[in-house]
């Protein structure tokens, strides 16, 4: 997203010249941005648990032991991404270590 910041949303969203073929899109003059974010299952490997740390699937009702992960701890991110509705663009994007699961 690094390239999403320095060069295509600043000139996207640059003062329009006449002869610009497209041109933003605004909501009362405003962008309109919606953010969504999930919760990702990792695969399974060592670094990615230093990096995010491990969640913990039987801590939570809804993992019940058919569950495939059941009972394991295994690496998780929160994944969140801020997007430009009326132009169809992200704006950005952000993995995290997900939120600790309290039981």
């Amino acid at each position: 997203m690094a390239l999403n910041q320095e060069l295509l949303l600043p000139t996207f969203y640059a003062p329009p010249d006449d002869d610009d073929e497209v041109k933003p899109q605004y909501w009362r003059g405003l962008r309109l941005i919606g953010v969504d974010g999930t919760d990702l299952v990792l695969p399974d490997a060592p670094e990615l648990l230093a990096v995010f740390g491990g969640r913990s699937f039987k801590i939570a009702d809804r993992h019940k032991p058919w569950h495939p992960y059941y009972g394991q701890t295994r690496p998780g991110a929160l994944a969140v991404v801020s997007y430009d509705l009326l132009n169809h663009l992200a704006v950005d994007a952000r993995f995290k270590p997900a939120p600790v699961m309290k039981p």
